[in-house]
């Protein structure tokens, strides 16, 4: 859990952790250049048996991964009602699939 960053200050990213029962993962990668960016998942444990996944693309700021959150609401209450009657995650994540070029992406 990130410490330095309260996430009370992030409705939607707290909600979103709630219906999916993940948490916010922080990638240090590029931390020395002070590049950090997040997305919602759990990381893998394999000693667990434990799959990890990633719940959002990898932004910036935790207020652009808010946004983010915010905007597709929607989308995270069906995957969730899916997880709920099913127990699986989705293959594929709706910002992962393409919009056709003549029409407007309404993730934007």
């Amino acid at each position: 859990m990130l410490t330095r960053h309260p996430l009370t200050s992030y409705p939607s990213i707290l909600e979103v952790m709630s219906l999916l029962d993940c948490s916010v993962i922080q990638d240090l990668s590029d931390v020395d250049n002070g590049k950090a960016v997040f997305a919602l998942g759990d990381d893998a444990e394999p000693a667990a048996g434990m799959h990890g996944f990633t719940a959002s693309p990898y932004l910036n700021t935790l207020a652009e991964l808010d946004q983010f959150c915010a905007k597709n609401l929607d989308q995270y209450q069906a995957i969730a009602d899916v997880l709920d009657r099913t127990n699986a995650l989705p293959d594929v994540w709706f910002w992962d699939i393409p919009v056709p070029a003549n029409i407007e992406d309404p993730r934007d």
